[in-house]
């Protein structure tokens, strides 16, 4: 009766998971969601576990979670819109709504049931060093219920007949009754190897699950533009600028700024000079050319008139100075005859000196080839022209890809991932043989003695007692100890076991006669008879 009671809690646990609790990658309808975050409360709390359920449709009020287009994955209610549009979602615990409307192909399912504080148990459970505790556990457990099961029966089989001269049997080989099946040496080695063989598998998964390389991105500075503008305002020699010019001067880490204000009537001309310099690592046969343009614009979004300073030039090496100047009379002149034929007026400019360098070369025995433009701007007006930066440096980067072997970890044990793969492949099989070995030592006798087998295999049903129980010469013989033991199932009784000087003898008293096998100890090999299978009657 138990056993069909517990078949049939079995086939509805399967049966309830294959209907409720099966997951979407393996057909079924459930999804699981660990909760994280506040956004939920007091609903559902950091560590709660939700089962969802692919739903046909979604209705604001639900519970439901959805993959973001970032590739997040995010719970929270349905609030409002459709299926076409996107829902309108929104946590419990925040006062606005999402930036996301996910439809349903994005939804995973709506919640169905809620467990809180499941999610950290089962998080627990992710950690491979306890997996492989649990597993060990799994298949200890086991083991060490049927040894205990086996020897209770020895001790005390609820059928055991009330014998005056039975007494407790002993384990194959002189083992007492509290050591396990095939000893401790034999019983230690399966536990052994069969710890082995789960860590190797839990190994072999964790291996496999990730890939055997992983890239990483790095951004690597190549080489360096530089580029730096010494100016000169050039007029004639007045109260204001006794010299005729004006310098810029630089101070550190500060603005640049001309020892007086420099006023736009009475500057006749801007002198820049522009030295540029290319660093890098290993910089070989680096050339190219150089050109210059004046532009003058009108604020940032105004007309913008281009002329031609400098036609490009050859130049070799990584390092270059050029001079380029540009007449303030003929700028006032340009801005006045624009502002004449467009009947406005901006009121301020700027004046913007773009060289444009274009260089090839190689760095650290890459080639390459690239364009560098700095600016020198100036605010121009009316009454008094400011100049801008003085320097512009900008580094170019590349992308390396540099690609790594990656680390399997069981607890304080790292090991590179494929020499993890092939020790689960080829160690795993090895350790289940000897598993399997041991196990049939142990329980089997395998490789042993026949008396030792049958010790192994039906200990549980076997009672010794001595000499005075043996059985009578009239008793019938079987042909193999499997006969005997059909005999004592059916009469629901132990086997008894008696040895002497000549072998190990092996009967059972029914109510038809008593039924024996005997195993000779010279040869340990069974003698039986083969006399007539009807049960006789034999002397009291």
């Amino acid at each position: 009766m138990k056993k069909r009671i517990a078949l049939l809690l079995t086939v509805v646990a399967v049966l309830a998971w294959a209907v409720l609790f099966r997951p979407l990658f393996l057909g079924g309808p459930a999804s699981f969601v660990i909760v994280s975050g506040v956004s939920m409360r007091p609903t559902m709390h950091t560590g709660d576990l939700a089962v969802l359920h692919r739903e046909s449709e979604y209705a604001p009020g639900d519970v439901v979670a959805f993959k973001t287009p970032e590739g997040g994955l995010i719970i929270h209610r349905i609030v409002g819109g459709d299926a076409e549009q996107g829902f309108v979602m929104q946590g419990d615990n925040r006062d606005h709504i999402d930036e996301w409307h996910p439809k349903p192909d994005d939804i995973l399912g709506s919640l169905w049931l809620h467990a809180p504080g499941l999610g950290d148990r089962l998080l627990w459970l992710k950690q491979p060093q306890n997996i492989g505790m649990l597993m060990a556990a799994l298949i200890a457990v086991p083991i060490l219920y049927t040894t205990d099961t086996r020897l209770r029966r020895r001790r005390g089989h609820p059928m055991a007949p009330k014998h005056q001269n039975a007494r407790p049997a002993s384990d194959a080989g002189g083992n007492t009754l509290g050591e396990p099946p095939g000893g401790w040496p034999v019983f230690g080695g399966l536990v052994a190897a069969g710890g082995l063989f789960l860590l190797l598998g839990v190994l072999g998964v964790l291996a496999w699950r990730q890939p055997a390389t992983e890239t990483e991105q790095a951004t690597i500075e190549r080489y360096t533009h530089s580029a730096s503008f010494d100016f000169t305002f050039l007029m004639a020699p007045s109260t204001l600028y006794p010299t005729g010019r004006v310098r810029g001067e630089a101070a550190e880490d500060g603005p640049v700024t001309t020892s007086q204000p420099v006023y736009t009537r009475l500057a006749d001309e801007l002198v820049v000079n522009l030295d540029y310099l290319l660093e890098g690592a290993a910089l070989e046969g680096v050339s190219g050319t150089v050109a210059a343009e004046l532009l003058v614009r009108a604020g940032e979004d105004g007309w913008v008139q281009t002329s031609v300073l400098s036609e490009p030039e050859a130049f070799i090496g990584t390092s270059l100075e050029r001079t380029f100047r540009f007449d303030l009379a003929q700028v006032s002149a340009t801005i006045a005859r624009i502002e004449e034929e467009i009947g406005y007026s901006a009121g301020s400019y700027e004046l913007v000196l773009a060289p444009r360098l274009d260089v090839t070369g190689t760095a650290a025995g890459q080639p390459f080839e690239g364009t560098f433009t700095p600016q020198f701007v100036s605010s121009y007006s009316e009454t008094q022209i400011d100049p801008g930066a003085t320097s512009v440096t900008e580094p170019v980067t590349a992308t390396e890809i540099n690609s790594s072997g990656t680390h399997v970890g069981l607890g304080p044990v790292s090991l590179p991932t494929v020499p993890a793969r092939w020790l689960a492949i080829l160690g795993a099989p090895v350790a289940l043989a000897v598993a399997a070995g041991l196990a049939a030592v142990a329980f089997l006798g395998l490789g042993r003695d026949e008396e030792t087998r049958i010790r192994a295999r039906y200990g549980s049903m076997l009672l010794a007692v001595d000499g005075a129980g043996r059985s009578p010469e009239q008793a019938i013989r079987v042909a193999t100890f499997e006969d005997l033991v059909r005999v004592a199932k059916l009469d629901g009784s132990l086997v008894l076991h008696a040895s002497d000087a000549d072998g190990h003898r092996y009967f059972v008293r029914s109510g038809l006669g008593t039924y024996e096998y005997v195993v000779s100890r010279d040869t340990s090999m069974a003698e039986s008879s083969r006399g007539t299978l009807h049960p006789r009657r034999a002397e009291a």
